[in-house]
């Protein structure tokens, strides 16, 4: 039987382009995380793949740990009347080894610590 991986993919953009950044923690302790760039006219940044050891991985994991996504509603709305067509949206879906999905969204709304979910998967 092959133990699955835990998968958290990290989706942000507008105006039809979304990047894709994938973290992957494999049950072995270690971890990738890739990402996919949609945007033509932007120079791509070198570390579209990264590795991570079982040391990096405790790190990583710690840091998603600490967004507190368990917590997340599964969607963020920007408050009041006002209803914003472009601009911003995003998600984030969790798919837990066991095959249990979670997913969050916004559309120029987001979590208090969305500096540290760009940080963490390498797009904003």
């Amino acid at each position: 039987m092959v133990e699955q991986a835990l998968e958290i993919k990290f989706r942000v953009g507008g105006f039809g382009i979304m990047n894709e950044s994938t973290l992957t923690f494999f049950p072995d302790g270690t971890a990738v995380r890739v990402i996919d760039w949609q945007e033509d006219s932007r120079a791509m940044p070198k570390d579209t793949f990264v590795t991570y050891d079982e040391t990096e991985t405790k790190d990583v994991y710690a840091a998603f740990v600490a967004l507190g996504t368990d917590k997340w509603p599964a969607t963020f709305e920007v408050e009041g009347d006002l209803m914003i067509l472009d601009g911003t949206q995003w998600s984030l879906t969790i798919t837990q080894p066991d095959g249990i999905v979670r997913t969050h969204s916004g559309s120029n709304a987001y979590p208090r610590k969305w500096r540290a979910v760009t940080k963490l998967f390498g797009i904003s």
